[in-house]
C-alpha cells in the first residue's frame, strides 16, 4: 500500500512538473499601458541586430526610441533616434 501512495505521488508530481513547464514557455511581449500615466511602452526590433524599446507619451503624442546594448552581464539604454512628433507625422501622411 504505501508503495502504491509513494508511485502516486511521484506521477502526479511528474505531471505537474511537466504542465509547469509547457505552461510557462516563452511568451510575446505585448505594448502596455500603465493605468496612472499616459505612456505606452513596446519592445521593437530596430534593425536585424538591435533590439530597442519605444516609449510613447499619449499627451503630448510624441514616441521616443532607445536601442538596448549588453556590456558585459549589464544592459544599457541610449536614445536610438530624436523624439517624433506622432500627430504632425501622421497629419503629414494624411496630406500626402
Amino acid at each position: 500500500m504505501k508503495r502504491k501512495l509513494i508511485i502516486a505521488l511521484v506521477c502526479i508530481n511528474a505531471a505537474l512538473l511537466i504542465a509547469l513547464a509547457v505552461g510557462t514557455g516563452t511568451q510575446q511581449a505585448k505594448a502596455q499601458t500603465f493605468p496612472t500615466t499616459d505612456y505606452l511602452l513596446l519592445t521593437t526590433q530596430l534593425t536585424p541586430t538591435l533590439e530597442g524599446v519605444c516609449v510613447v507619451d499619449l499627451g503630448s503624442r510624441r514616441m521616443m526610441a532607445w536601442r538596448l546594448r549588453q556590456s558585459g552581464n549589464r544592459y544599457i539604454l541610449s536614445p536610438f533616434r530624436a523624439a517624433r512628433d506622432l500627430e504632425q507625422d501622421f497629419r503629414r501622411a494624411k496630406t500626402d
